[in-house]
Formats: C-alpha cells, structure tokens, sequence
C-alpha cells in the first residue's frame, strides 16, 4: 500500500524495516486493519476488492477443512467405540482424537478471523446468510 509507510510513522508505529523480529512474523497490513478514513489514503484502487475476495476464499476454505476434519473425528470415535478395548489403547486413540479436535478448533478460529474482517469491510448485509457465526467455538 503506498502511504502506508507514511501513515504508520504518523502514527508513530514500528514499520517492518525497523523492527528485529524475524520476517515471518511481521505484521501483514490488509485494507481491514484500517479505518474507512485511512483506506482512501492508503489503499490503492482495488486493494479493497481483492481483500474482499481473499477473506470470502478463506472464509470457504476454513469451513471445508472444518467439515473435513469433524468428519474424521466422528469416523475416529466410532472406530474408538467399536474397535478399541483396554486402557492403553484407549488412552492412545483418545490422544489421537484430542488432536484432530484441536485441528478443528484452528479450522474454527481461521474461519472467525476471516468472517470478522469480512464484516470490517463489507458491514452486516446479504452475505452474513451464507458465512454465519458459528454458534459453538469448541467445535
């Protein structure tokens, strides 16, 4: 974005060059991490659209894996309850599903991420019937 350099100097915010962190882990500024005043001076035409789709894309992706990987849990439960006896072996099937479900709570916590910049953007319409909430967070 070319006046974002400018804004986070204004704004007396550590740019990417000054900071010592290592590159993956600096700060990626998207269109929804500023405020409608700062987008028309920073934001070159179409930045906005593109963020726009790119959330939307995520948005689906996250739900797809989500789907996915709540599906190879419940396969693994009922594996577990058909298949599995004793307490070693339990404990051990139960350690792989605990994962699995932490697998879908990242899912879950990438699609709420995505949603809430979304909504930054685009502010509550038609769209919101398709991408909702999710109504539980621990999946």
């Amino acid at each position: 974005m070319p006046g974002l350099l400018q804004l986070l100097t204004d704004k007396q915010l550590p740019t990417a060059h000054e900071s010592d962190s290592a590159p993956e882990e600096a700060k990626i500024w998207f269109p929804s991490c500023l405020t409608a005043v700062e987008w028309d001076h920073v934001c070159t035409e179409g930045l906005y659209g593109m963020e726009i789709h790119l959330r939307q894309a995520c948005c689906y992706d996250a739900l797809q894996g989500l789907c996915h990987t709540l599906c190879v849990k419940t396969q693994m439960l009922l594996f577990k309850h058909a298949n599995i006896r004793g307490q070693r072996d339990s404990g051990r099937s139960q350690d792989i599903i605990d994962g699995i479900h932490e697998h879908a709570k990242g899912w879950a916590e990438c699609y709420q991420q995505n949603r809430a910049a979304l909504l930054t953007l685009l502010g509550p319409g038609n769209w919101e019937k398709e991408l909702q909430p999710l109504r539980n967070v621990d999946v």
